[in-house]
């Protein structure tokens, strides 16, 4: 099993930065910013150990490997992040899309019908807000500015070009 460890321990750093981010976030309800780099900086913690380890019982260079099991530990955290904050920015296009297809506003109430989590929406409306992304009159939520609209519809055209329907979701 030894011989392994090298080609193992990035995704075993990896896995536990996520186990640690999911406790942290879930569990202690740390913000996601923290709780991602609590996740990042405990698997790196395991990276480290088990380079260090690996170097014991492997013929591999020690600056070969400490460079392969640290920089691939770090580039899959790279897409672990990035699958969160795609994960996190989606209801904000879909909210932003909602509104273009609407016109008119969308009332308060129906985006909370839309979306339950009224605790998660109120953030996402807050930051749109913020952003001067959007803006609310009359009780209804309206379209401020086109720059996130326009990613959005960016977004789009990548996802036709790569033969994904909207109408997929």
């Amino acid at each position: 099993m030894e011989q392994w460890q090298p080609i193992l321990g990035s995704g075993l750093a990896l896995a536990t930065n996520c186990v640690f981010y999911l406790i942290l976030r879930r569990g202690f309800g740390v913000r996601v910013s923290n709780s991602v780099l609590g996740g990042l900086g405990f698997g790196l913690a395991i990276a480290l150990g088990l380079t260090l380890y690996s170097q014991n019982n492997s013929n591999i260079d020690p600056v070969e490997l400490f460079v392969c099991q640290i920089g691939t530990y770090l580039g899959l955290s790279a897409g672990f992040w990035a699958f969160l904050n795609l994960n996190i920015t989606s209801i904000r296009f879909r909210i932003l899309r909602e509104l273009l297809v609407v016109r008119g506003g969308l009332a308060v109430s129906d985006l909370q019908v839309a979306y339950p989590d009224t605790e998660r929406l109120g953030r996402r409306l807050t930051r749109l807000q913020n952003g001067g992304q959007i803006m609310l009159v009359d009780s209804k939520w309206r379209l401020r500015s086109s720059l996130v609209l326009n990613l959005a519809r960016f977004i789009d055209v990548l996802r036709a070009v790569m033969g994904q329907s909207d109408r997929s979701r």
